[in-house]
Order: C-alpha cells, then sequence, then structure tokens
C-alpha cells in the first residue's frame, strides 16, 4: 500500500480531506508547496520509502514518457536520466 498521514483532526469533512499521501507530506515540510501540475514519485519505486533523499517532484507531463519508455519502474540511476531527458526535451518543445 501507500502511507498515509493524518493531517487534519477535523471530523465531518469526510476521510480525503483528513488525510495526505506521506510523500507529500514530506516533501511540503522540506520545500513548501507543491505546484498543481506537478506530482511526487520515490525514486527508488518503494513508496513507503519516504526519505526526501528518494522523493523528487515532477512535472505531470513527465508521467507519460517515463511510463511509455519504461522508465517508471526503472533503477535509481536511470530514473535520474530519464528525468534529465524529459526536462530536456521540455526545454526545446517549449523554446
Amino acid at each position: 500500500g501507500i502511507p498515509y498521514v493524518v493531517v487534519s483532526d477535523t471530523f465531518g469533512k469526510g476521510i480525503d480531506a483528513r488525510i495526505e499521501k506521506k510523500s507529500r507530506y514530506v516533501w511540503k515540510q522540506h520545500h513548501g508547496d507543491i505546484p498543481e501540475d506537478h506530482m511526487i514519485i520515490n525514486m527508488d519505486n518503494d513508496p513507503m520509502n519516504c526519505d526526501i533523499s528518494n522523493l523528487r517532484c515532477i512535472p505531470t507531463k513527465y508521467r507519460a514518457f517515463l511510463r511509455h519508455n519504461g522508465w517508471w519502474n526503472a533503477p535509481v540511476e536511470i530514473k535520474e536520466v530519464a528525468l534529465k531527458w524529459c526536462e530536456l526535451f521540455y526545454s526545446i518543445k517549449d523554446v
């Protein structure tokens, strides 16, 4: 499963309003808010490992490239290069 953190004790709003994925919670504690068009990924593919050094905040538009090219579950070293490739691709495309 995916670990969650209870972020509010206010009842009556439903459980979804009271919990947050632990990876997002940890990222926010270290770096502040996550932009709306971004997502948090675990570099080692282990959702239980929410150490800040294992988390990356990436644009959601990278997701298609990661999945299509088989990089989503790749080892950390390959995933780091894949993210750089995505960054370069969009840098060139947006020029």
